[in-house]
């Protein structure tokens, strides 16, 4: 088996280096995200307000008003934002 290098100096400083501005990045864009939370719940109500109101297309071509314990019900956990 062949014997391993270690890394220099240089690259461990780079690498740790490298890693915190990865954190401080992943901080920032999480605390952007989460600034969004109360648009985002603006945007679900006009959804689900849009379902229970206007109503859905059925397959004939109607529209059907859904009352609201057909609704589907809202999630517990916090909405997870996918880019």
């Amino acid at each position: 088996m062949k014997p391993t290098r270690r890394p220099r100096r240089e690259a461990l400083a780079w690498l740790r280096a490298e890693s915190a501005l990865q954190r401080r990045r992943a901080r920032a864009l999480a605390a952007a995200t989460e600034a969004l939370a109360p648009r985002r719940e603006r945007w679900i109500e006009a959804f689900l307000a849009g379902l229970e109101s206007p109503g859905v297309e059925q397959e004939d071509g109607t529209r059907r008003r859904l009352p609201a314990e057909e609704l589907p019900p809202r999630p517990r956990r916090r909405p997870r934002v996918v880019y």
